[in-house]
């Protein structure tokens, strides 16, 4: 029988392969930032028989190396959009293109992309309190499995229809405490991936304490003999979201007073 042919993924990533090398050759810390997130990408969507070949091992390898040669193009900014394991990086691409899986990216000041984000590995994008904003296009795709984005703002200020974050089909995201603001569309758009959205302590906390105030409050009411029942339950439903609101504002400056999410 003959060779099975390459697959478009195993030719898409021996092409960004290339372009990682060339970027390199050139110390283009941009291009070999984004060549190496999308060959991350596509190296897991690659069969076990396509991870096995040799080629793709020889080339995989030399990839993973690139990750020191993007660090060292990066050692000399001293305004960093943002940091891996105490290196800044001049974008925020390049911090996430030189992260490890199990690293987090924290983000040093705010940021207005050109161009939109791609995360293709199980990172923590920490935004500190600090917003991305992009135009045109989403501010992030996530491609790869078990993403972390905590603590900030993310939003596209124009473009027609445009979500702010956009989890492809291997995607898989997960946010807590975070902002998101679409233009014309709702924040995250999950073409086929997956995505949860955690509140934060103070949301679940003010929900909690909210509703057992409500039925206490309820019960309260309906125990008065002459309050009507619906009465009693508009008057709990209202207690209960300005109880919770308050709460939450509260416990939220308190988190923030304690800089929890940073």
């Amino acid at each position: 029988m003959g060779s099975r042919r390459p697959s478009q993924e195993l030719k898409a990533f021996t092409s960004t392969y290339e372009e990682a090398a060339a970027a390199a050759a050139a110390k283009d810390k941009d291009a070999l930032a984004k060549a190496l997130e999308t060959a991350t990408g596509l190296h897991a969507m690659l069969s076990a028989d396509e991870l096995e070949q040799p080629e793709v091992a020889r080339m995989w390898t030399e990839i993973e190396g690139l990750r020191a040669t993007l660090s060292e193009l990066a050692a000399e900014v001293t305004d960093p959009a943002a940091t891996v394991n105490g290196t800044g990086y001049e974008t925020l691409q390049e911090a996430i293109g030189a992260a490890n899986a199990g690293d987090t990216v924290i983000i040093a000041k705010d940021l207005a992309l050109t161009e939109g984000i791609t995360v293709a590995k199980a990172i923590t994008l920490d935004l500190g309190g600090k917003k991305l904003t992009a135009s045109g296009g989403s501010a992030v795709t996530v491609t790869g499995d078990s993403a972390t984005v905590r603590g900030g703002t993310i939003e596209v200020s124009a473009g027609s229809d445009t979500y702010a974050v956009t989890v492809g089909a291997s995607g898989s995201l997960s946010t807590e405490s975070v902002t998101v603001i679409g233009h014309g569309a709702s924040g995250v758009l999950v073409n086929g991936g997956s995505y949860v959205n955690f509140r934060s302590r103070a949301s679940l906390s003010a929900s909690v304490i909210g509703t057992v105030e409500m039925f206490t409050r309820a019960k309260q009411i309906v125990a008065s003999p002459n309050t009507p029942g619906m009465l009693a339950l508009v008057a709990a439903g209202v207690f209960y979201y300005v109880f919770n609101y308050v709460v939450a504002f509260a416990m939220e400056k308190w988190e923030q007073a304690l800089r929890y999410y940073r």
